[in-house]
């Protein structure tokens, strides 16, 4: 969601600095063949193609705007295993091996793309900090207490403190996740790009998917210009776009 200010929407930081991702844009207009294809073309969808790309697989990126152009390019920019007070309630309703699970694959996931940055050599502003949620408020200090405790409990990494930079001023407490981080994230997927079309992946932009049809086997995922013809689809767009037995949204 972009920030709403004053009547209108204010413009994208992340947009604004980095408004070309691709040298040459390419339009689905022909019928082709891949292992892969995915719908999308924000970060879940390029990172996607990344790991299946590296793997050897001939893959096909599909996107009906341009690459990280919504939701990724109007996003936060922070990689962070802390998501608001929410350890307590994982533990609290789904038990301390779910919530050291969610724990765990997040911080891998920083490591991962760190990972990835250096393999690959992106230049996205790519630079380790701590992170808080922190309250001005002296009757949500034991809030704050409490999800520290529950992330402990786990083994995960977390510190009370009652000051944080940079000095807000009046922080009553606060939550540090140390060694988290932050990029520029149109930056990142322009790395990835790069690092698909390397690998013998194609990557095209103003290209809407309008059908996904099973036959024999495959998937034929067209658009209104041509198709592509796949064994397997994946999904990676804001909101489901189909609505088609044995495929799986959250």
């Amino acid at each position: 969601m972009r920030p709403f200010l004053g009547g209108r929407f204010m413009k994208s930081l992340w947009n604004g600095l980095e408004p070309k991702i691709l040298d040459d844009k390419k339009v689905l207009d022909s019928n082709c063949n891949a292992d892969v294809c995915i719908i999308g073309g924000g970060i879940t969808g390029i990172s996607t193609a990344y790991y299946l790309s590296k793997s050897g697989k001939k893959v096909v990126v599909l996107e009906r705007d341009s690459l990280a152009d919504k939701t990724t390019g109007n996003s936060t920019a922070k990689i962070t295993s802390q998501h608001g007070l929410f350890y307590k309630y994982l533990l609290d309703d789904y038990g301390q091996d779910f919530a050291k699970s969610y724990y765990s694959a997040n911080q891998e996931a920083i490591s991962r793309i760190k990972s990835i940055i250096q393999e690959e050599k992106i230049d996205c502003d790519f630079e380790s900090q701590d992170s808080y949620v922190f309250t001005q408020s002296s009757r949500e200090v034991s809030n704050i207490e409490d999800e520290v405790k529950a992330v402990k409990s786990f083994g995960g990494e977390a510190e009370f403190v009652k000051s944080i930079e940079p000095n807000l001023g009046n922080v009553k407490g606060a939550i540090k996740f140390p060694n988290q981080a932050k990029f520029n994230p149109r930056k990142y997927v322009k790395g990835l790009a790069r690092a698909i079309e390397n690998n013998g992946s194609e990557i095209y932009e103003n290209s809407k998917v309008v059908s996904v049809k099973n036959e024999n086997d495959e998937y034929v995922v067209s658009t209104d210009k041509a198709s592509v013809r796949a064994k397997y689809v994946v999904v990676a767009t804001n909101y489901p776009i189909i609505n088609t037995p044995r495929f799986l949204f959250h």
